[in-house]
């Protein structure tokens, strides 16, 4: 289950694959190159195009090792920093940058991205930027051509034991963090200025924010709605919109932290935002190669949601064109989550309705839950998302420790049939050319009868549905506290 970008409590998009890279290795970097329509995927050190029912083309080889590669699309074409010295893809090869003349060699970098017709990036504590809509000027070290230059580097306050780990744009700046290696010492950083001519007004500088936090790696930093998410130590998602507010910060807010039962040796390996979704979606890695699970993060709520894979490890993700989310896994396989195909148990490959499962549970817990209670009726007011199948529920008591039982969410059945559209067994209008009521809901009901303090109930179905609401009747039968609770 998932909230949906429209706010609704409905069974999640499925992760389903789409391609095999054939390299057998760890995806390393996955763009989709919007000009071109296709997408561009590193993996064993080689850069892979993408294209037209999934044609997969080798057009080049990394020159760098980074375990993660940085790409940008930047005056038409795509740059890609992978720890080496900066390269291109101009639609038919990849090339090295070649500086123009007089200019300083083309840098190496970790990380790229765009800001005022520059492209900008970094590699240990120097932030670099190319120069106006011209990626072959870096900088230059000679008088003769000084006149031409307008790109340049600047050190980010070097000796700190820090290097550059992030950097983003947000609300028309950019913004860097730096982290030692454990991610416990660090710093938030922004860029102001126009320009690295030295007779300008309106240099470029670096500006501190805030001391005493630093991203772990580039590939979690990234600007959410009105603020900057990225991943620190020990599992904490910061908030750039509360760190000046602090000077020794810890995670903010406080519940951005990854569930912490789940976590155990576990660390934000990357994570990506996908506006049109509305969620940050993080990769938990556990050990150094073992990448298992998401967890997708709500903006609008705040509230995270684990998506399980059993079927595949995932190792990259990324945001794609419209509302499509890419994920890469450890064997060269691409993945996508993909909104018009419902959410698995776990598989990654659904081709019947039988591999959709949707379930949530919640509990019935009040300042009176040390009294008896006569559960009598469950009701479930639900809508079908386009497929038929069953509803049933799972009960327990005890605060959730005792099973009681399963039974159907309609009285009398061994399973609730999830029609499409709310008077299916009757009206003879709900039918695909017509269909006027599809969007109607259904109300099923559930006999309870039960006495116990505290019930909690998990709906279960095989069929995408979306949640509308939960009602139960009945009382209370007790005018004092259990035995056990007065001691």
């Amino acid at each position: 289950m998932w909230l949906s970008p429209a706010g609704n409590l409905e069974t999640r998009p499925s992760i389903k694959p789409i391609v095999n890279i054939g390299t057998e290795a760890p995806i390393q970097g996955i763009y989709y190159f919007t000009l071109g329509s296709y997408l561009i995927v590193a993996s064993d050190n080689k850069l892979f195009k993408v294209g037209g029912a999934f044609h997969v083309e080798e057009i080049g080889l990394l020159s760098g090792e980074n375990e993660r590669v940085s790409m940008c699309q930047f005056l038409g074409k795509v740059y890609i920093a992978s720890g080496g010295v900066l390269q291109v893809y101009d639609g038919s090869t990849v090339s090295l940058v070649e500086p123009a003349t007089g200019m300083v060699p083309t840098p190496e970098l970790d990380f790229i991205t765009e800001w005022q017709e520059r492209l900008w990036g970094f590699k240990g504590d120097f932030l670099y930027a190319s120069g106006y809509r011209a990626v072959d000027d870096f900088g230059t070290a000679d008088p003769s051509v000084a006149n031409f230059s307008t790109g340049g580097h600047m050190e980010i306050r070097p000796g700190d034991g820090t290097s550059i780990t992030g950097l983003c744009v947000f609300q028309g700046s950019p913004y860097l963090t730096k982290g030692s290696a454990n991610g416990r010492a660090g710093s938030f950083w922004t860029i102001t200025g126009s320009s690295f001519v030295a007779e300008t007004t309106d240099p470029f500088s670096a500006k501190l924010v805030n001391n005493g936090v630093g991203c772990i790696n580039p590939f979690t930093m990234h600007s959410s709605l009105n603020t900057i998410l990225f991943a620190g130590p020990d599992g904490n998602i910061f908030s750039e919109s509360q760190l000046d507010q602090y000077v020794y910060p810890q995670s903010m807010p406080a519940n951005n932290r990854v569930i912490p039962a789940f976590l155990g040796d576990n660390e934000v390996a990357c994570a990506m935002y996908q506006p049109k979704l509305g969620y940050y979606m993080v990769v938990l890695r556990n050990g150094a190669t073992k990448y298992h699970e998401i967890w997708a993060n709500h903006v609008g709520t705040n509230s995270w949601w684990l998506w399980q894979i059993t079927n595949t490890e995932p190792c990259f993700i990324a945001s794609g064109e419209k509302d499509i989310v890419y994920i890469g896994d450890l064997s060269g396989i691409v993945h996508i989550i993909d909104t018009k195909i419902y959410g698995t148990d776990g598989g990654n490959n659904l081709t019947k309705i039988e591999n959709v499962w949707s379930g949530l549970s919640f509990g019935i817990l009040d300042a009176n839950s040390t009294r008896d209670k006569f559960f009598e009726w469950l009701f479930v007011d639900y809508l079908p998302l386009g497929q038929a199948g069953q509803m049933w529920v799972d009960y327990r008591e005890g605060r959730g420790y005792t099973y009681a039982y399963t039974a159907s969410a309609l009285s009398g059945g061994a399973q609730t049939a999830m029609t499409v559209g709310w008077d299916y067994a009757v009206s003879q209008w709900d039918v695909p050319e017509i269909g006027w009521d599809m969007g109607g809901t259904v109300e099923v009901m559930n006999r309870i009868n039960r006495r116990t303090s505290t019930l909690q109930i998990a709906l279960n179905a095989n069929t995408p549905f979306r949640l509308i609401g939960v009602s139960i009747t009945g009382g209370m039968i007790a005018t004092r506290t259990r035995s056990w609770f007065r001691g």
